[in-house]
């Protein structure tokens, strides 16, 4: 098979076809699966809370607590902001804690964006600013934790 004049594999083309050459991608399939697996559990709970935003929810006894929705939202990112901090941290271990942590925290925060404006589509549920602003910094209250937690520091 030709592709911009160079013989690519195809079904049936061998290495030696090829010149002897392997097509190498910047990753390796095994690392390409470790990195995705690191990020499992978080990619899981991502899930769950797409699954849990499309329902209307109603908590008994809930409307006692002052600030219940708010510290709902700030403890459910809280923990989205600690697996995302220790995925990006198993998969770009050589970095700094800085930079997976900033990675987290912007994943966290983009999935708390997505959510809100996910739960403004679906009927019995409204989207607030206020419950950005708590998922944001739960994100970032995980994300720190889990960095303290595992004694990398962030400076």
């Amino acid at each position: 098979i030709q592709y911009r004049g160079r013989a690519t594999a195809g079904v049936g083309t061998t290495h030696a076809a090829l010149g002897a050459r392997r097509w190498r991608p910047g990753l390796t399939t095994g690392v390409r699966w470790e990195r995705l697996r690191a990020w499992r559990f978080a990619i899981l709970y991502m899930g769950l809370i797409f699954v849990v935003s499309s329902i209307e929810v109603r908590v008994p006894g809930l409307q006692h607590f002052p600030l219940r929705d708010k510290g709902l939202h700030f403890l459910e990112y809280g923990v989205l902001g600690w697996l995302c901090a220790a995925a990006s941290s198993r998969t770009w271990s050589s970095a700094t804690a800085w930079r997976t942590a900033s990675f987290a925290v912007f994943v966290a925060v983009l999935w708390g964006l997505s959510d809100e404006i996910h739960q403004a589509l679906v009927p019995g549920r409204s989207s607030e600013l206020g419950d950005f602003v708590a998922d944001a910094l739960g994100a970032f209250a995980g994300t720190v934790g889990w960095h303290r937690f595992s004694n990398r520091t962030v400076s």
